[in-house]
């Protein structure tokens, strides 16, 4: 039985040819790899080594190739190829088994190489400058909508894209774990939630930290560090051979024993990479067993509505022996309290 893979998702046409392109797909067979776009990307195409570059304009294209290799197997991607598209390609291709791939490209991206880790650390390097330049402009009257702006002109300087649309909570709103940036003013006694991250020569970041414009009350600083007790409590479990539910679990016992469970809305992590949520994920049925070069998110959070919510996000790369933080911005509540706004 000759088979193939059909990558059609466009994060993943690009990890495995470099090729950015908003119309592509590959075909790989045992030996040889192709590579279908059109017009505007043809030229480019053609210049990667180890690679044919075909016409997708060409309508013998895919017929040629699967009589070519004598397929009668394509994998898909079933989270990529839309019902209607995977119906039109067993209409015309009525003697080929179609069967999903589980995800196999993603699987193979969540294990970076040093080379990936190393623009992933660079990126979340530059993440962290920009918040530390964003951070001198949160004074009294300064709008969520306004920092926002702030870290977004500040990632264009840098020559960077945002990886996400940045969550600016300022008071009431940290209690939002996706809260919109509005037009809320910033005054003092505010809580605020910065989470933000930037694309660096196409690799990811992420981080989320809580600011103080005043002291804390008292049950800011329990809640705050609980949240943090429950972030180191999974960050020594990180290791390989657990599984992201195992992982979840040791922030969500944390959380348990004080009371807090409830309040903690959404999973522990993702996985990060070429894009900012991607394999593996840490969530609560996850059986995914977690491997040296994973690089996931951990960020634990409890939100109480109409009062507030605390949410600290480190970035960490999994090793053969444990973790290591590619996260350096302070986390604790002296380094977190705002001296002048």
């Amino acid at each position: 039985m000759a088979k193939a893979s059909l990558i059609t998702d466009l994060t993943n046409v690009f990890y495995l040819t470099g090729l950015k392109s908003s119309n592509a797909g590959v075909l790989q067979t045992k030996n040889k790899t192709y590579l279908i776009t059109d017009g505007r990307y043809l030229e480019k195409a053609q210049k990667i080594k180890g690679i044919t570059a075909l016409d997708i304009k060409n309508k013998e294209v895919w017929p040629q190739l699967i009589k070519k290799h004598r397929l009668d197997l394509i994998e898909y991607e079933g989270h990529s190829l839309k019902i209607n598209s995977l119906s039109r390609w067993k209409k015309k291709f009525p003697r080929i088994k179609w069967q999903d791939n589980k995800q196999k490209i993603e699987k193979k991206r969540a294990q970076k190489s040093s080379t990936e880790l190393r623009k992933i650390s660079a990126s979340q390097r530059l993440n962290e400058q920009i918040f530390r330049t964003v951070k001198r402009s949160l004074k009294t009257g300064v709008t969520e909508l306004e920092i926002a702006k702030k870290i977004q002109i500040e990632t264009l300087t840098q020559n960077a894209e945002k990886s996400f649309d940045p969550i600016i909570a300022f008071g009431t709103h940290t209690s939002d774990p996706h809260h919109e940036p509005t037009k809320r003013k910033l005054k003092k006694g505010d809580l605020i939630m910065i989470d933000m991250g930037v694309t660096l020569n196409n690799y990811a970041s992420d981080m989320t930290r809580m600011l103080f414009t005043n002291s804390p009350t008292s049950e800011q600083e329990k809640i705050y560090n609980l949240v943090l007790q429950a972030q180191e409590n999974a960050i020594l479990a990180l290791k390989p051979r657990k599984t992201g539910g195992q992982i979840d679990r040791i922030a969500r016992q944390t959380f348990q024993k004080n009371g807090h469970q409830k309040a903690f809305l959404h999973s522990l992590g993702h996985g990060l990479g070429l894009q900012v949520h991607e394999f593996p994920n840490l969530a609560p049925k996850s059986k995914i067993l977690l491997k040296p070069g994973m690089v996931v998110t951990i960020e634990p959070g409890l939100y109480f509505p109409g009062k507030f919510g605390i949410r600290i996000e480190d970035l960490l790369v999994i090793t053969p022996k444990g973790s290591r933080n590619l996260t350096k911005t302070p986390k604790v509540i002296k380094d977190c309290l705002l001296r002048k706004i």
